[in-house]
């Protein structure tokens, strides 16, 4: 396996906040029916780890947001498998960076009758308009990789969070 020297966030440090996070959301949000939707594929490791921990009920959704083609951002499709109309619904995504995907998400929600979006991001790189309601970490702007986020498609597996080594590139 390759190298990863620089590492952002370790493995025990995730667990940790992913524990502490949902804690957060189980105490704001399970007075009234929530919907999870998580964004496939980079979320896949953090909702897995974060529902494991929620302290209510809820239906579980997956959807398709594709902004990368490669390495390089393009246009974003969403692709939905369930009717959100009059619910109320978390969306779990792994990165807010530009915040394209998640725009373009809550855009299409909205477009068909959500009632609340709220929204929970692993990582917050600080660069978008749009605000998560939940965080995991701050993260600094490099391209990082590993716990489901990948250069394409690969390093998901990792189990903590790094920098992509340039060479890698």
């Amino acid at each position: 396996m390759t190298e990863f020297t620089n590492q952002i966030f370790s493995a025990q440090a995730i667990a940790g906040r992913v524990k502490r996070l949902a804690k957060e959301i189980s105490a704001a949000e399970s007075s009234q029916p929530l919907e999870l939707v998580g964004l496939m594929n980079g979320a896949l490791v953090f909702l897995a780890d974060l529902i494991r921990h929620l302290d209510f009920d809820f239906p579980l959704h997956l959807v398709r947001v594709q902004s990368y083609q490669g390495d390089r951002q393009g246009e974003v499709k969403v692709t939905l498998g369930f009717d959100p109309k009059g619910k109320r619904l978390l969306l779990v995504d792994d990165i807010l960076d530009s915040g394209g995907s998640l725009i373009a998400l809550m855009g299409e929600l909205n477009r068909q009758g959500a009632e609340v979006l709220k929204t929970c991001c692993l990582l917050d790189k600080a660069k978008s308009p749009l605000q998560a309601d939940y965080v995991g970490f701050h993260c600094p702007d490099l391209w990082v990789v590993g716990y489901g986020m990948d250069y394409q498609g690969l390093y998901r597996n990792l189990p903590f969070i790094a920098e992509l080594p340039p060479t890698l590139r």
